[in-house]
């Protein structure tokens, strides 16, 4: 004899909790779906606020970069002089400038290289 004919499934009080237990189990179930989707909209709320906050932080470096190229257009085109200025602008304004001639000299070597590669070829 096997260990399930032991078990009597015909009597109405297996039943009932058979009921019962298939009705409860649907319901953890359906509380699981549940917790899984609310676990998953928690880490999608978080990560939206990191962008946000991430794009805030982008636009501050933004208008941080567009006001020293203004001030450095200003400079440039003589309408600021250098005494106008405080102290901690004349360092932005050296560290603009200081970048700004890195990138074009960057760029220089770039058509240097080009050139010199182009009377290559011919």
């Amino acid at each position: 004899m096997s260990k399930k004919e032991l078990i009597v499934t015909d009597t109405v009080w297996y039943k009932i909790c058979n009921f019962f237990r298939k009705i409860f189990q649907k319901e953890s179930i359906k509380n699981k779906k549940n917790i899984k989707e609310n676990a998953n909209n928690l880490i999608q709320i978080k990560d939206d606020k990191i962008d946000f906050i991430q794009n805030i932080s982008y636009k501050d470096e933004i208008t941080n970069l567009n006001r020293k190229k203004d001030l450095a257009e200003k400079l440039m085109n003589g309408n600021l002089s250098i005494n106008d200025l405080t102290d901690s602008q004349v360092d932005e304004m050296m560290e603009y400038f200081t970048i700004y001639i890195n990138d074009m000299n960057k760029k220089i070597e770039k058509i240097k290289d080009f050139i010199v590669n182009f009377k290559k070829e011919k």
